[in-house]
């Protein structure tokens, strides 16, 4: 079954009037819109970048006071056990007199 038009009904249509001034001040608006979107985005993406690099360098300083601590950690560690060598030879050498 086709679509019928009732030609009972009358149409509904209006004339429409192009204002090409009004439409050129809308594009204007939508500009001005467009260009003030774009400025934001452009500021978040700065301010998030920024955000990233001071993680990456806050991680890197994590990273390496993590690392001096080990190697601190390790330093001890050696004199420790260099300590306690160094006193069994003392105690053997003593014994031995």
């Amino acid at each position: 079954m086709a679509f019928q038009i009732d030609p009972n009904i009358p149409l509904q249509a209006q004339r429409t009037t192009f204002d090409p001034a009004s439409i050129l001040m809308q594009a204007q608006q939508n500009g001005l819109a467009l260009e003030k979107h774009r400025f934001e985005m452009q500021k978040l993406r700065e301010d998030y970048d920024l955000a990233k690099e001071q993680r990456k360098q806050q991680k890197a300083m994590q990273m390496g006071i993590a690392s001096d601590l080990a190697g601190i950690q390790a330093v001890r560690l050696h004199n420790t056990r260099l300590h306690a060598l160094s006193k069994r030879h003392n105690a053997v050498k003593c014994h031995k007199v």
